[in-house]
């Protein structure tokens, strides 16, 4: 739960209640920095005392938030009479982060959308191959039974031989049954074709719907910002006043300070518990990755075998389907010779008159009827070899499926080995030399000079910024202060470990609460004139312990 210290005020005594507060807190704040060291303690205590902490931590809770909300009444009763023009601007201030913090969280939901259309766009492109496909292996069995003249009505009526008649039946009932399953296979691809489209369509429109919540959105933020501008205009005047007591922006500075060393002291005292926590957990990060590593391994033989056996499979199958189309095209072209064979001899037979000659073309048609027997028989094996070959494509399209599954199984073994690797290595080491900066930006007050303000001097660097603009860590730590604060405006603070820590001021928005964890580059704020700024900018501090440093000399040049 972030800590929310809405003012503060140099004549009120609330230094040790504040003090007493953030010391509660910090059993809060360190179950949340180091839940993953606190892990590895649990694993030595029983099921009973976890229950038992827990409840405890939760009563801890419920009596640091009523301490909290204490605080808050007694510092807003008591500042109530003292209304500061910054107080003024603090409601505008929080909401146009509301509705910012809005806009990012549509932002991320539409570009999940189309992440999501654009997968259901390919899984379309592969249905309609697959489509194409059925229809092709459709087309072909027509053509194949075209091509070889035979039909239920021709081969009853042909006067043949019955036991010809019923193998020609037989395979007749096995073409439709071929058929019919390809007819199935096409409707149900079409049914799935449909089915992506309709997802596609659905998901077009969620698309839009978030559209419009975010012109919603849009449109409500700059309505907020200009209701900002207005109340900003009006009190101008009263800022260039307020900037004339340089007494009370220097008590601004001392309650940043005074806050800084609260926090330091409970990340200090607390620093050692989390050492050893942090040694078990990254002994138990090293055996898992070691595990992980095995497991590893053994997925990559078992993603290597199958790859190897599908490449086996569809070889073999590209044998098969050759070899069944050559055999086919031989048995199709033979069998049209013979018919045209046999229709001259059948009229050779009915042209002939002398005995002799009468003989010779029944001969000759009756070698030409079993040529066409033949032919017919050479047609079946060469269907035969066809439908072999399609078993074996079906084979090889399986074990390339299983190929991949492995691949995928391999991919995920090593993402929890990178995963674990990661967490074995994780801690907040400082930060490094030459990290990046929150923003760039011209500079407009560098650290160690004057203020015209107060007359005091920078305790940090002030970086000029467009508003809205995204402010970024500097490095790997965790939020320990995420709120307004009278002087800073909305203020964020990272702690980096090491004893370093950064603070960013003025921000318009805060992206990041106590307790997150945030990375290099990640942004946490968006760039802002709160606090009492006139225009847009970053304030930024690097503190080890308490004590402020240049920021220029930790940041790239």
């Amino acid at each position: 739960m972030p800590i929310k210290i809405n003012h503060f005020n140099d004549t009120l005594p609330l230094h040790s209640l504040l003090t007493k507060c953030l010391m509660t807190l910090s059993v809060g704040v360190l179950l949340a920095l180091y839940g993953t060291a606190g892990e590895a303690v649990a694993q030595s205590q029983s099921v009973t005392e976890l229950n038992q902490q827990q409840k405890a931590a939760e009563r801890r809770r419920a009596e640091l938030e009523k301490q909290i909300n204490s605080v808050k009444r007694l510092i807003k009763s008591q500042e109530s009479e003292k209304q500061d023009v910054v107080d003024r601007l603090s409601e505008s201030e929080r909401n146009i982060s509301r509705i910012n913090a809005e806009l990012d969280g549509l932002q991320e939901q539409q570009e999940a959308a189309q992440h999501e259309i654009v997968l259901l766009r390919r899984q379309a492109d592969g249905q309609r191959e697959l489509l194409a496909e059925r229809q092709e292996d459709l087309g072909e069995q027509i053509y194949a039974q075209y091509t070889s003249g035979l039909s239920p009505w021709s081969a009853l009526f042909s006067g043949g031989d019955a036991q010809k008649i019923g193998r020609d039946m037989g395979y007749l009932s096995y073409v439709a049954r071929a058929r019919a399953r390809a007819v199935q296979e096409l409707n149900q691809a079409i049914l799935s074709l449909q089915k992506t489209e309709s997802e596609i369509k659905g998901r077009q429109q969620e698309i839009e719907r978030l559209a419009e919540r975010t012109l919603a959105s849009k449109n409500e933020l700059e309505n907020e910002q200009r209701k900002y501008q207005t109340e900003l205009g009006n009190i101008e005047q009263e800022l260039k006043n307020r900037r004339a007591e340089a007494g009370r922006l220097a008590g601004d500075q001392r309650r940043l300070d005074s806050l800084i060393g609260e926090i330091g002291k409970t990340i200090t005292q607390q620093r050692e518990i989390a050492r050893q926590a942090e040694l078990a957990r990254q002994r138990q990060a090293l055996e898992r990755q070691q595990q992980l590593t095995q497991e590893r391994d053994a997925q990559a033989r078992l993603a290597a075998e199958q790859a190897a056996l599908a490449q086996q499979q569809a070889d073999r199958a590209a044998s098969m389907r050759a070899q069944a189309q050559e055999a086919q095209e031989t048995a199709v072209s033979r069998q049209r010779l013979t018919e045209i064979r046999i229709r001259e001899e059948e009229n050779a037979l009915a042209q002939a008159i002398r005995p002799e000659d009468l003989e010779q073309a029944k001969r000759r048609l009756t070698a030409a009827l079993n040529e066409r027997q033949q032919s017919q028989q050479q047609l079946s094996q060469a269907r035969m070899l066809q439908e072999n070959a399609e078993i074996e494509a079906a084979k090889a399209r399986l074990a390339k499926e299983k190929a991949l599954e492995a691949q995928r199984l391999e991919a995920k073994a090593r993402a929890d080995e990178r995963k674990a690797r990661a967490l074995a290595a994780s801690a907040n080491d400082g930060i490094p030399q030459g990290a990046p900066w929150p923003l760039r930006g011209t500079l407009q007050g560098r650290f160690g000079r004057t203020r015209p303000d107060t007359g005091g001097v920078w305790r940090g660097i002030l970086i000029k910024a467009d508003a809205g603009a995204s402010v970024k860590a500097i490095a790997g730590g965790t939020v320990v202060f995420s709120d307004w604060m009278r002087g800073f405006g909305n203020l964020i603070i990272v702690d980096h470990g090491a004893n370093y820590m950064s603070v960013y001021g003025y921000n318009q928005s805060l992206s990041r609460k106590v307790g997150d964890k945030v990375n290099s580059g990640q942004t946490i704020a968006r760039a802002g004139s709160t606090g009492g700024q006139v225009e847009p900018a970053l304030y930024f501090e690097i503190r080890r312990g308490s004590q402020p440093i240049d920021p220029l000399t930790m940041l790239a040049k």
